[in-house]
């Protein structure tokens, strides 16, 4: 693989590992397994706002930190409060 193909590539696992990882923290959260949902799902859309900021799109990267931040506050009231 040569520079272009493999930033391509390396976006791509990105994109669809965090997509998984969002898929997976909605069914945790279908199951009520708490806080591994939480933790799921905050680490994909990690990697969307990782995402958002290589595509160079606003309203991504506005959207997914919005969402890490309540994901974040989710846990600090699991794990301090």
């Amino acid at each position: 693989m040569h520079g272009l193909e493999k930033k391509i590539f390396n976006e791509k696992v990105i994109e669809w590992v965090s997509t998984i990882f969002l898929i997976l923290g909605v069914i945790l959260t279908s199951y009520n397994i708490f806080p591994a949902n939480i933790w799921v799902a905050f680490l994909g859309n990690t990697g969307w706002i990782i995402i958002g900021i290589i595509w160079k799109k606003a309203s991504l990267v506005i959207v997914s930190i919005f969402l890490g931040v309540i994901y974040l506050s989710g846990l600090f009231n699991y794990y301090v409060l």
